[in-house]
């Protein structure tokens, strides 16, 4: 087993050689190098051999081998200076913003290192790397939560506030709505099994029977006789929920190209609301979901069939020599609602 400390991984040409060259030397400073042949050596030999070919041709007519560790390492330092100017720099730096998909410390490093080849000094360097920060934030509420801050606050500061205020805001797409109990009314005067009202009531429960069997059933949300919890269910509109900074574009252009489908369509005003929950796909894409878990799932009367065993349709599917299969995309937008449940529907 090696006694050495740490581990180098091979040069390659499209690295960073600064940071490359650091770690090369806090290696050396870790495991108590110093002799320059051994220096030299252990350099030469992280080089794959794209890298040690550069530095081949850049140390002729002489071989590196022959060279000084202090020499190579220079000769990389003057090959690989950036040719950047400050103001280029800076202009790179000033048009820079926050990504999509950035997380807050991330987007934070970032402006450290693209302040790092713009040559701000010392007494400004705080304050230019805080405001860039501030600036690249996408309109919305971090950005508003840092703008009430003091002048006098600084770059660790807002990146404090900017981490607490995205983890309470991810918190809050998160949170479930209580469900309030549903108004329902209670008959008074219960009407015989002959009129058209009972009948009705009948149909939508999906019961049997004479008027008087269903007067002794009792609600399930008061325990009370006379009624049906189904027939008289109080609509709930749900609030929409705050949608992620990373997937507001997609979830709007789906919502677009379902209503041009005739999918979906516009309501100014409903009774229902669901709010809706939106799945990130495989491929990129966005798949809207409806909440309806907390509104009117709890009402619905299922059909309820046992499923099949595995075995039982093997067993039926012996001796077939043809299988098709269909595979539906977007399976539930297939189906379309009847004109009166629609309004249910709503998200």
């Amino acid at each position: 087993m090696s006694d050495k400390l740490g581990a180098l991984r091979e040069y390659d040409i499209h690295s960073d050689w600064t940071i490359y060259n650091r770690r090369l030397e806090s290696y050396f400073k870790a495991n108590g190098i110093e002799d320059d042949e051994k220096k030299r050596a252990i350099l030469l030999n992280s080089l794959n051999e794209e890298a040690y070919k550069l530095m081949y041709n850049l140390c002729m007519p002489v071989v590196p081998e022959n060279k000084q560790y202090n020499e190579l390492t220079s000769i990389f330092d003057e090959h690989f200076k950036s040719s950047l100017s400050p103001f280029a720099a800076r202009y790179k730096f000033y048009n820079s913003a926050m990504d999509a998909h950035e997380t807050v410390a991330n987007w934070a490093a970032r402006v450290r290192s693209l302040a790092g080849q713009c040559e701000f000094g010392s007494t400004v360097y705080d304050w230019v790397l805080r405001d860039r920060f501030i600036i690249g934030f996408e309109k919305g509420p971090i950005q508003d939560r840092l703008f009430e801050e003091k002048i006098t606050c600084s770059f660790s500061d807002v990146i404090t506030i900017a981490s607490s205020k995205m983890a309470a805001q991810k918190n809050s797409c998160m949170e479930e709505v209580k469900i309030e109990p549903g108004l329902h009314h209670i008959s008074q005067h219960p009407r015989t099994p002959s009129t058209a009202q009972n009948r009705s009531v009948m149909s939508d429960s999906g019961a049997s029977g004479s008027g008087v069997q269903n007067r002794r059933k009792k609600c399930t949300v008061c325990g009370r006789r006379n009624h049906f919890t189904s027939d008289y269910i109080s609509p709930k509109f749900i609030k929409a929920r705050p949608l992620p900074y990373g997937i507001k574009e997609k979830v709007e252009k789906e919502i677009d190209r379902l209503i041009e489908l005739g999918v979906l369509k516009q309501v100014d005003y409903s009774r229902w609301a669901s709010p809706i929950v939106p799945v990130l796909k495989k491929d990129g894409s966005v798949r809207i979901c409806g909440d309806f878990k907390i509104t009117i799932n709890p009402h619905l009367e299922v059909d309820q069939f046992p499923l099949p065993l595995v075995d039982d349709i093997l067993a039926e599917l012996g001796g077939s020599v043809i299988f098709s299969k269909i595979d539906l995309s977007h399976a539930y937008n297939q189906v379309e609602l009847e004109e009166e449940s629609q309004d249910s529907g709503v998200c």
